[in-house]
């Protein structure tokens, strides 16, 4: 029992740092996801002090002041994606390569390293990120 006590101590102090980690960094962090096709764009971004979004057919177009708790609510969704393996991610669908869904990236910027997804479906994001993504849109109030 003396023995496991420190690796657990150990784990649990690991774990709080990690998950932490973007918390620290907050001020630095900033979230793009864009969608195009031919007849229609979507993009959002959101950082620590706004949320900036458009939608083309909509006519959406604004830019409004993000309130703590739902800022709180996306570092908690960002928190649970592998920024590094990103890049790595399948589209679980291929509908935008016939236009059949606008093709959509999601761009994740902490300081000064830029993690990009590889291209998927707006309305079918790869699992990994699709929480985040669903967090992103419904905080701009677009409708997927």
């Amino acid at each position: 029992m003396k023995k496991i006590m420190p690796v657990l101590l150990i784990i649990v102090a690991f774990c709080g740092c990690a998950s932490s980690a973007l918390k620290n960094q907050e001020k630095d962090v900033a979230i793009h996801y864009k969608a195009v096709t031919r007849g229609r764009s979507v993009e959002v971004t959101v950082n620590k002090d706004s949320v900036l979004a458009s939608d083309s057919r909509a006519g959406l177009k604004a830019s409004t002041a993000i309130n703590k708790q739902d800022w709180e609510k996306i570092l908690q969704l960002l928190n649970k994606v592998k920024l590094e393996g990103m890049q790595g991610l399948e589209a679980p669908s291929s509908k935008r390569m016939y236009d059949g869904a606008l093709s959509a990236a999601l761009e994740v910027t902490v300081k000064d390293k830029a993690y990009r997804s590889n291209g998927f479906d707006h309305g079918n994001p790869p699992a990994e990120i699709a929480p985040l993504v669903a967090g992103l849109l419904n905080l701009a109030g677009i409708k997927e």
